[in-house]
């Protein structure tokens, strides 16, 4: 009987420390596939297609976004993923050179998109519930003044 009772202390501390990591792991890691037909786009160019990965290192979370413009060229975003609020270097865009990240809670991310310190769009990140979808919700200025605002929706891959 005594053994019983050890294996099931054993199999009771195994699902909880799992469980732990599990709650504790960023649910954005892995790779995203932008999803154009539940994308919508009300100003801005779309995009032909994106995709995003965020992928852990010893520093934290790395994103690369690689994304084919409607005109057909490539393009590599990259920048470390910090919840922090502190600016963050971004590489590879021409629109952005800084990022500001904080937690709106475990599944959620509010950023600042920045360029020569001015603030030139926020995004909501959200993760849905079950983990397959990523949601970003996108608002900003276009060039030119305007209102740029879109929501994209990524299937996980």
């Amino acid at each position: 009987m005594y053994q019983y009772f050890r294996y099931f202390r054993r199999a009771a501390l195994l699902v909880l420390v799992l469980a732990a990591a599990m709650l504790g792991a960023d649910p954005s890691v892995g790779t995203w596939v932008l999803n154009l037909k539940k994308s919508v786009y009300r100003a801005g160019a779309v995009p032909k297609s994106q995709i995003r990965t965020y992928r852990e290192s010893g520093d934290g979370i790395i994103a690369t976004i690689v994304t084919v413009s409607a005109e057909g060229e490539s393009s590599t975003v990259e920048f470390p993923v910090k919840y922090d609020g502190q600016s963050r270097p971004v590489t590879g865009s021409s629109s952005i050179d800084a990022i500001k990240m904080s937690r709106g809670d475990r599944k959620q991310l509010k950023s600042q998109l920045m360029e020569r310190g001015k603030q030139v769009a926020t995004t909501v990140r959200e993760v849905s519930e079950d983990g397959n979808t990523l949601t970003i919700t996108y608002d900003g200025t276009a060039t030119d003044g305007s209102p740029v605002h879109y929501v994209s929706v990524f299937d996980r891959r």
